[in-house]
């Protein structure tokens, strides 16, 4: 379980940069030859809730599964790394959604990810920083640790990724250019 301060710096620390790289970010390339979103189709419908309930369950699975190593690891490596998994999830999440139909790679990219370097960089300060270790309540994480922390963070963009093609893939089934 994460700690108040732990859950306060992931929301409006870590959260507070991908706000602004998504609110300054160029618009999708595109945009504005789609038609207008139905304004009587709520943003959470068919086909958008399952795919938000898919990535909220990958994003809580990665954060617990290192308390099924807390025999292993003792509880507060586990909570560090839960810590990690979310914060660096979260910048990755906003990475994904930035562009609703195109890749995570997508351009441009690089004022976005100006933006980005932030939170990823008080990720790693908030775990391997003395000062920020004491009012986070974090310890140190070993190379080994940190892996399996950019892994399993990276778990939750590619699932919207995938989520993402089979969207594009099924428009592009459905266009009149394909009937």
């Amino acid at each position: 379980v994460l700690s108040a301060i732990q859950l306060l710096f992931v929301s409006f620390v870590i959260g507070l940069f991908p706000a602004v790289a998504l609110s300054t970010d160029a618009p999708e390339a595109g945009l504005m030859t789609r038609p207008p979103r139905d304004p009587r189709v709520p943003i959470l419908n068919r086909s958008t809730a399952p795919v938000w309930l898919l990535v909220g369950l990958v994003m809580a699975a990665t954060c617990l599964l290192p308390f099924a190593w807390q025999p292993l690891l003792g509880v507060p490596t586990a909570q560090t790394m839960t810590f990690a998994i979310l914060a660096l999830g979260t910048v990755w999440l906003a990475a994904s959604v930035r562009r609703a139909q195109q890749p995570i790679w997508a351009g441009p990219i690089v004022p976005f990810w100006l933006w980005m370097l932030i939170p990823l960089a008080l990720s790693v300060l908030g775990v391997e920083l003395p000062f920020l270790q004491e009012i986070v309540g974090t310890v140190s994480l070993t190379g080994l640790q940190w892996l399996t922390v950019l892994v399993l963070s990276l778990a939750v963009p590619l699932t919207s990724e995938v989520a993402k093609a089979v969207q594009r893939r099924g428009a592009r089934v459905g266009s009149p250019d394909n009937l």
